[in-house]
């Protein structure tokens, strides 16, 4: 081998020496930069990215509100009439989904029996609080004096009061919105 290759090859283990040392003093203070400061840096980063997201997301909820009022009573109402008419099943079509501040009805059974066929309607709580049927029976212009409580036997259908349809049926009709059909 030639003396001048051994030479060069001092000068690179040196220089290679050097550089590593070098590199691992750059390495070692970056390190050790990187450990004191990572921790409270990712701390301060995710302060600031949760309070924008939660800055946006009060706006966005802020920007999105609806005023909500929900009624105080759901009537689960009971239909009940002598005749099996087309005026009558209107009467129970106007009802179910008739909803005000107040009441939400939904007409759960509809039942003919021609046996009970009062000259006056009249509504039944099936519930001791009987605010709802006379709400109920304050839309259709029912007298408050005809609203009572009733327990129901078998209960199954949950309802919470009763109409029975008398002979009045035309006024209980004219009472409820939608077309007139009579």
């Amino acid at each position: 081998m030639p003396a001048g290759n051994a030479g060069e090859d001092v000068v690179r283990g040196l220089i290679n020496e050097r550089w590593s040392a070098l590199s691992l003093a750059v390495r070692n203070r970056f390190t050790h930069l990187a450990d004191r400061w990572f921790w409270p840096a990712a701390l301060v980063l995710s302060i600031i990215a949760s309070s924008y997201l939660a800055f946006v997301g009060l706006r966005l909820v802020d920007a999105a509100e609806v005023e909500l009022t929900l009624p105080s009573h759901v009537v689960r109402l009971e239909v009940i009439t002598a005749v099996e008419s087309d005026s009558l099943r209107v009467i129970a079509d106007r009802l179910d989904g008739l909803r005000d501040e107040v009441v939400d009805v939904v007409v759960v059974t509809r039942t003919v029996r021609p046996d009970n066929r009062p000259e006056q309607s009249f509504v039944m709580s099936r519930t001791e609080t009987t605010a709802g049927a006379e709400h109920v029976a304050m839309l259709l212009g029912v007298d408050p004096e005809r609203v009572f409580y009733r327990e129901r036997e078998y209960n199954r259908d949950h309802v919470t009061a009763t109409l029975v349809v008398g002979d009045d049926w035309r006024s209980l009709l004219a009472a409820l919105p939608g077309e007139s059909n009579n």
